[in-house]
């Protein structure tokens, strides 16, 4: 072929032939490779179909479970509702027979109590109880103490003295409790001496946490008993008002009354914002000292005081004075500025 073909063409069909080859020989590989990958599909396959059954196989057997444990679920709650029923019953009968037995250890040790009370804290000669003691005595031991307060009734005081030290000799310190729970109870109760300090306290009480009035009443009752003469108020007891944003006239007002032994009444040197109260102040009030008393805004209530007939102040007290004086003299109050004195 080569004598009869030129040499370029030759050339070009053999290299052909050469690529032909390779390319065949490329088939060829390729043809073995995609035999390999479909074996290898095929085994894939087998190995899912197989894996399918035994993931269908599982499917039903949860299946099978869950209506199983649903079905011993619903039997066991049946079961358990039951028994839940069945032990509130033996419960509520239990409870009611430990009742009736406990009522009747109750009454028994109830009146035990009481008559130990009564052996340790009454004193028959004066009828009265040592109302600390006993009040102190039920804390300690946990008393109910509503069970034993009808104990009150054999109490005739007609007074009770609070001291200073009130607060040291009762547990915990709980005054307003012990007005409450304990004077409050006193059925002859008339009057509460002592420290001045607890007719703010007890109106306080009666105002925030419902101490009966007439408590208060016995308070100011003990106090105006106590003031012959003349009767100071300290700015302590007003301090107790304020600080529980209590209408401070509506306390002298109900107190005022009860001074009927008393011919001069102090307010100087207070905190004192208003004079409204000086008509309740009997007539057997003739003196009023209001100096120092810079925070009054209005003095003419002083004109309404039945009894004055002298009106002490001073440069302290508020300017508001000057407005009501010529008033005053003109009713015979005599002025007394005591930097004059």
């Amino acid at each position: 072929m080569a004598d009869t073909v030129p040499a370029a063409f030759f050339a070009q069909w053999s290299a052909l032939q050469e690529e032909n080859r390779q390319l065949q020989q490329k088939v060829n590989d390729l043809t073995n490779e995609k035999m390999d990958w479909l074996e290898e599909r095929v085994t894939l396959q087998n190995k899912y179909d197989n894996l399918k059954k035994e993931h269908d196989e599982l499917v039903e057997e949860h299946r099978d479970c869950v209506e199983e444990m649903t079905s011993i679920n619903t039997r066991l709650k049946a079961e358990l509702e039951a028994a839940q029923s069945d032990l509130v019953t033996l419960r509520e009968a239990f409870a009611k027979e430990e009742e009736a037995v406990g009522e009747l250890k109750a009454a028994k040790s109830l009146e035990e109590a009481r008559t130990c009370l009564i052996e340790k804290f009454y004193n028959y000669a004066s009828a009265e109880f040592n109302l600390c003691a006993l009040w102190n005595y039920c804390a300690a031991y946990r008393f109910a103490w509503e069970r034993f307060q009808d104990l009150l009734s054999l109490d005739n005081r007609c007074a009770f003295k609070a001291t200073a030290d009130l607060k040291n000799r009762i547990v915990g310190g709980k005054e307003r409790e012990f007005f409450e729970n304990v004077l409050a109870f006193l059925p002859g109760l008339e009057s509460i001496t002592g420290d001045p300090i607890y007719i703010p306290k007890s109106y306080v009480w009666h105002k925030k946490s419902g101490l009966p009035l007439r408590v208060v009443e016995a308070c100011c009752k003990g106090f105006g008993a106590s003031c012959r003469g003349k009767c100071f108020f300290e700015q302590s007891e007003f301090d107790v008002l304020e600080s529980e944003g209590v209408d401070m006239d509506e306390y002298l007002s109900l107190l005022m009354p009860h001074l009927t032994v008393a011919d001069t009444v102090d307010v100087g040197g207070t905190s004192l914002k208003s004079l409204e109260w000086c008509s309740a102040v009997p007539s057997t009030v003739s003196v009023l000292r209001i100096a120092g008393c810079r925070r009054l805004a209005n003095c003419a209530p002083l004109l309404k005081m039945k009894g004055l007939k002298e009106l002490q102040y001073d440069r302290g007290t508020n300017s508001s004075i000057k407005a009501v004086k010529s008033e005053l003299v003109k009713k015979g109050v005599v002025m007394v500025n005591a930097d004059k004195r």
